[in-house]
């Protein structure tokens, strides 16, 4: 009788410690995920303020990479998440796909004054390596959906993706040359 009491106790204390452990996942993934868009909204400041300062373009588009870079170890050292706690990183994944958009829209706004300041090429390399960074983050969070509802991740990862490309596309060679 106090060997059942005694599992029973451990098996009390071990669900009391999984449940945080679950939580401080999505919870870390959701931390990373803003510091993401933070990146891209100092990257649109910037982008929106490009004349004559390339200089801050660059900074705020290499402290991106560096962002996305760090989050994605972070989120490789987290466990998988349920089901659940996916349902609850669409809002979010929304979020930074809205903000992407707008930081896409804002580049191309600017395509002719990086142009004239000669930057088409640096920006074509930054935003290459903005979107291969992103897809390696993006495919190390799909990783922790649980197998049932990782089609569903997958399919809200590639709007990311998607705007991503099209980005690319915007500032490739037959659309943005140097003045």
């Amino acid at each position: 009788m106090k060997f059942t009491a005694q599992v029973a106790l451990v098996c009390l204390a071990a669900g009391a410690y999984a449940g945080p452990v679950i939580q401080r996942n999505l919870s870390t993934i959701k931390q990373e995920l803003v510091k993401i868009q933070d990146g891209i909204d100092k990257l649109d400041q910037a982008a929106k303020n490009v004349k004559g300062n390339p200089g801050v373009v660059i900074a705020s588009a290499d402290a991106l990479i560096h962002t996305i870079v760090t989050s994605t170890a972070t989120v490789q050292g987290t466990s998988p998440v349920t089901i659940e706690d996916a349902v609850k990183l669409l809002g979010p994944v929304q979020d930074l796909v809205k903000h992407g958009k707008t930081l896409h829209q804002d580049f191309v706004n600017e395509r002719s004054d990086i142009a004239k300041a000669g930057q088409c090429k640096t920006t074509r390399e930054k935003i290459g390596s903005i979107k291969d960074e992103a897809s390696k983050c993006i495919d190390v969070i799909v990783s922790k959906v649980e197998e049932k509802a990782r089609s569903i991740a997958r399919n809200e990862a590639n709007k990311v993706i998607q705007e991503l490309n099209e980005a690319v596309a915007d500032f490739g060679p037959d659309k943005c040359r140097d003045a």
